[in-house]
C-alpha cells in the first residue's frame, strides 16, 4: 500500500507579506527544503509518496532537485480548486509543515488548523516556539523536528507506516487539537474580546 504524505506548498516561499526576505544566506535559505528533500532521499525505496499541491517560490526548486536526484517518491501538482482541497487532503496519511528560521515570529503556517481538521498528524520542521511546534508540543499530535533531522525525519515516516495503532492514535489528538483550540467555536471567541478591549479603549 502505498502512503501519501501531503505538504502545502503556500508555506515554502521566501515571500513573507509580499517582501522578499533577505534575512538567510542563499545557501541556508532551503534548510527545511533540504531537509525533507534529503529524508525523501533516504525514504526512496519505501512506500512513501510526498505530494505537493499549490505553488509557491520555490517549487521550480523542488522540482529541478527531485529531478537532479531522481526522486521519483515525489509529486508536483499545481494548484486545484478551493472546493477540491478536501478530497485531495482526505489523500493524505498525515501533513509536512515547514517554517525556516528567519520566518519565526513574521509567518504563522496556516495550514496547521485545516490539517488539524482533517485528522492529519503533523510532520513539522522548523524552528522551536512556532505556533506548530507549540501545537504539537500541548497537544502531541505529531512530531516537531529541527532543519537538518533528515535522518530523525524519516525514521519518523517508517515508525508511522509500521505502527498503525500510533498513527490512528495521533489522528484523534490531531482532531482533539483542533477542536479543543483551533476551531472557530473556539478563536472567534477570542477575536471578539480583543475587539471589545480595543473599542472600550478612550479615543484621542
Amino acid at each position: 500500500m502505498q502512503h501519501v504524505l501531503l505538504i502545502c506548498l503556500s508555506q515554502l516561499t521566501n515571500n513573507i507579506h509580499g517582501v522578499e526576505t533577505r534575512m538567510a544566506k542563499p545557501d541556508n535559505r532551503n534548510a527545511t527544503e533540504q531537509t525533507f528533500l534529503d529524508a525523501a532521499e533516504r525514504l526512496r525505496d519505501d512506500p512513501v509518496t510526498f505530494l505537493f499541491v499549490g505553488g509557491g517560490s520555490h517549487f521550480d526548486f523542488l522540482a529541478n532537485e527531485s529531478g537532479a536526484r531522481n526522486l521519483s517518491n515525489i509529486l508536483l501538482h499545481n494548484y486545484v480548486p478551493k472546493q477540491l482541497t478536501p478530497a485531495v487532503m482526505k489523500l493524505a496519511d498525515c501533513a509536512l509543515i515547514t517554517l525556516e528560521d528567519y520566518a519565526l515570529g513574521v509567518m504563522s503556517p496556516s495550514k496547521l488548523h485545516s490539517n488539524l481538521a482533517m485528522s492529519l498528524p503533523v510532520l513539522y520542521v522548523g524552528p522551536r516556539t512556532s505556533n506548530v511546534d507549540d501545537a504539537i508540543t500541548r497537544f502531541s499530535c505529531g512530531v516537531s523536528l529541527r532543519p537538518g533531522q533528515s535522518a530523525q525525519l524519516a525514521s519518523e515516516i517508517r515508525s508511522l507506516l509500521a505502527d498503525k495503532h500510533r498513527h490512528q492514535d495521533l489522528r484523534g489528538r490531531a482532531r482533539h487539537a483542533f477542536d479543543s483550540a483551533y476551531s472557530d467555536l473556539r478563536t472567534l471567541s477570542r477575536f471578539d474580546q480583543v475587539l471589545a478591549q480595543m473599542t472600550a479603549l478612550p479615543r484621542k
